[in-house]
C-alpha cells in the first residue's frame, strides 16, 4: 500500500517538473553514467588485488594520535577528475561555476584558452578524510561527505572566440599535457 502511494507521489511530482528540471535531471544522469563507465564511480565495493603500500611518511606516523579540531566549515566537496593533474607549487587551479545546481562546471585556464569540466554531485556511502601528518600527531583537516565528479571535459577556447562555449578540437599543446 505504501509503495503505491510513493509511486503516485512520484508520478505527481514528475508531472509538475518543468522542461528545464527534466533536462537537468537527464544531464545529471548522463554525467553519472559516464563516470560509472569510466570507472570513476562504482555501485559496489571493489576488492583491490594489488593494494598500494603506505607511504614512508604514513608508516612513520604509526601509533600517533589522530586529532580533529572543531570547525564550522560546511559543504566541503572533494573534486574528482577523469584526468591526471600534475601538482604545482600552488595557485589557482580553475574556476567553479553553477555550484547551486546538481551539475557544477569547472573552467581550467590555459594560455590558449579554457578546458570546461562537466560535473555532477555525488553523495557516497563512505566519507573521506584529509590528514596532515605532523611531528607529534596527525591532524584530521577535513571530512568529505560529498564530491563533485567531473566525468566529461571539453575544450572551449577563449570567451572572446567562443562565447557560446561550443565544443572545439583540443589543441595539441594541451593534449600533450593531459
Amino acid at each position: 500500500m505504501v509503495s503505491k502511494a510513493k509511486a503516485a507521489a512520484a508520478a505527481a511530482q514528475a508531472e509538475q517538473e518543468t522542461p528545464e528540471q527534466r533536462a537537468a535531471k537527464l544531464e545529471r544522469a548522463r554525467l553519472r553514467n559516464a563516470a560509472d563507465k569510466q570507472g570513476m564511480l562504482s555501485g559496489s565495493r571493489r576488492i583491490c588485488q594489488h593494494p598500494n603500500r603506505p607511504s614512508k611518511l604514513l608508516q612513520r606516523a604509526n601509533g600517533k594520535d589522530i586529532v580533529k579540531k572543531s570547525s564550522v566549515r560546511k559543504n566541503r566537496f572533494m573534486l574528482v577528475f577523469n584526468v591526471a593533474i600534475t601538482p604545482k607549487a600552488g595557485g589557482k587551479l580553475g574556476t567553479l561555476k553553477k555550484l547551486d545546481t546538481q551539475t557544477p562546471v569547472m573552467y581550467m585556464d590555459f594560455p590558449e584558452g579554457r578546458l570546461k569540466f562537466f560535473g555532477t554531485l555525488v553523495f557516497p556511502r563512505n566519507n573521506y578524510i584529509m590528514l596532515k601528518i605532523g611531528n607529534k600527531d596527525i591532524l584530521c583537516e577535513d571530512i568529505f561527505e560529498s564530491m563533485v565528479v567531473f566525468s566529461e571535459v571539453w575544450w572551449v577556447g577563449t570567451a572572446e572566440e567562443n562565447p557560446e562555449e561550443r565544443r572545439l578540437e583540443m589543441p595539441a599543446s594541451v593534449a600533450e599535457r593531459r
